[in-house]
């Protein structure tokens, strides 16, 4: 019996702690819905990008925080002492800066990333950027979590001071490569997907600049790992600077009883064509064609096409050759072999002298 009256002493300690608990909680799942719902109407109306990091980082981060306030406030009107409340209290504040530094880091990341991945972005979204960001972000979320158990962050960021400067004699190569890739991205003079040339073999697509060195893909579809001092210090040639469109000449021979403006008329026409057979890779646009000079067995033109990224070139060459070579066949138009006038003369002989 007595057991029985202890047992529903403690329920009716606990009925009330339960209750505001609950409450809480539920509240916390109907905001979090609510958010959720108003954030999605608002990115549809607007067409905000950083929406889908957003509404993802919320829908379970707003809960877990309910959770949180539910039990601190719980924890506030139990029957624990007051040096075990403060204990609890103490771990929850806690945990709520874990969670809060973890929605901020995503919510953030998400954001510049989806700006950074816009034509038009200051800074372009890589690796050595995302990686500050969230170190920065989760090294003050730290501070705050050490700050809230009671542990001074004083003597912890003296530390960091004076560790830093032997960190930095010990790291020099290192920062230098940090820092180098640093100014590469914010001078703005390459960005992601730019194709660059570097010097022999180092050449390729942009994918990823770290905080140590870049990485180009090649056209070989093989990874090219640079060094960011390298790429700072060295000389680059951006074939995807300002436009991405490149012009690129096909020299041909003609002989020289060849009708030229004949000549003329067929190139155009294969370029016509293979600018409306390959619109996605070729831009409408008028072709150049060029008498250059008179060569020893023939006239040399060049044929020049556009295309839209640098690798097209090499495909819209196989295919310019191609089509003009079975052309000029089936006009008769003959493609001169070189030839070279020899003129061999004998050398005299004594009798020849004495006559």
């Amino acid at each position: 019996m007595n057991y029985l009256m202890q047992w529903d002493g403690r329920l009716h300690h606990l009925g009330l702690p339960i209750i505001v608990f609950v409450v809480i909680v539920v509240v916390g799942i109907v905001i979090d819905r609510w958010v959720t719902g108003r954030i999605k109407r608002f990115a549809a109306r607007t067409g905000w990008v950083g929406s889908d990091s957003v509404v993802t980082t919320l829908s379970g981060a707003t809960t877990a925080l309910a959770v949180l306030i539910g039990a601190a406030n719980a924890v506030a009107v139990s029957p624990l002492s007051g040096s075990r409340i403060a204990w609890v209290n103490t771990v929850i504040s806690a945990a709520s800066v874990v969670l809060i530094t973890w929605m901020v880091e995503r919510v953030v990341s998400g954001v510049l990333e989806a700006y950074g991945n816009r034509e038009d972005a200051v800074v372009p979204t890589t690796t050595i950027f995302s990686t500050i960001i969230k170190l920065t972000i989760y090294l003050i979320g730290l501070l705050v979590v050490l700050h809230s158990l009671g542990i001074s962050i004083t003597p912890i960021i003296t530390a960091l001071g004076i560790g830093g400067l032997a960190v930095a004699l010990a790291l020099k190569d290192t920062l230098s490569n940090l820092f180098a890739g640093i100014q590469v991205i914010l001078s703005q003079q390459i960005t992601m997907g730019d194709y660059v040339q570097l010097g022999p073999g180092q050449e390729g697509y942009i994918i990823d600049i770290t905080w140590r060195n870049m990485t180009i893909r090649s056209l070989s579809n093989s990874m090219v790992i640079i060094p960011n001092s390298t790429v700072a210090s060295g000389v680059i040639t951006n074939f995807g600077r300002a436009k991405k469109e490149l012009s690129f000449s096909i020299p041909m021979h003609v002989g020289y009883d060849s009708d030229l403006d004949r000549i003329e008329a067929l190139i155009k026409a294969v370029i016509k064509g293979m600018q409306a057979d390959f619109a996605d890779k070729m831009p409408a646009c008028e072709p150049g064609i060029r008498y250059v000079g008179f060569g020893e067995s023939s006239i040399n033109v060049n044929a020049a096409l556009r295309v839209y990224e640098f690798e097209f070139q090499f495909e819209m060459r196989h295919e310019f050759i191609k089509r003009m070579h079975r052309l000029l066949a089936k006009e008769g138009i003959h493609i001169p072999f070189p030839t070279r006038e020899i003129v061999h003369k004998a050398a005299a002989t004594a009798d020849d002298g004495l006559e």
